[in-house]
């Protein structure tokens, strides 16, 4: 609703007690400026296309970051692995394991959560 609307469906009073024991009612004798309709119109508007980013979009940037990440994690499983058998120390070989127990619990987090949201919108749109 616009504030032109408003303006003309206004139906402010004020209330004002008289010595008989009664309410006056009165509007206001004073009605905003024009100035001050633009610039709660503008204001509105503004907050309107200042939502946030399209949804999708943001999925997708979520979707990039994680595939990054993953592949990260990969890379460092693999590097972990590549030292591990090059060396006879026990310690390469807790770190191989580690990076490889991290990219696996982070790739299974991923897909379920690439799975749940995949079963949210398959939801969503047969709602409609």
């Amino acid at each position: 609703m616009s504030f032109e609307a408003i303006k003309s469906n206004h139906s402010a009073v004020t209330a004002t007690h008289t010595e008989s024991s009664s309410l006056s009612l009165s509007r206001p004798t004073q009605s905003p400026t024009q100035d001050d309709i633009s610039w709660f119109s503008a204001t509105i508007k503004s907050q309107n296309t200042a939502t946030d980013p399209n949804v999708a979009e943001r999925i997708v940037d979520q979707l990039a970051g994680s595939s990054k990440e993953l592949q990260n994690l990969s890379n460092d499983a693999n590097r972990a692995l590549r030292k591990a058998s090059r060396s006879s120390d026990p310690k390469d070989v807790i770190q191989a394991n580690r990076a490889l127990s991290s990219f696996y619990l982070e790739s299974l987090l991923t897909t379920k959560l690439i799975s749940k949201g995949t079963q949210a919108i398959e939801k969503v749109t047969s709602l409609q």
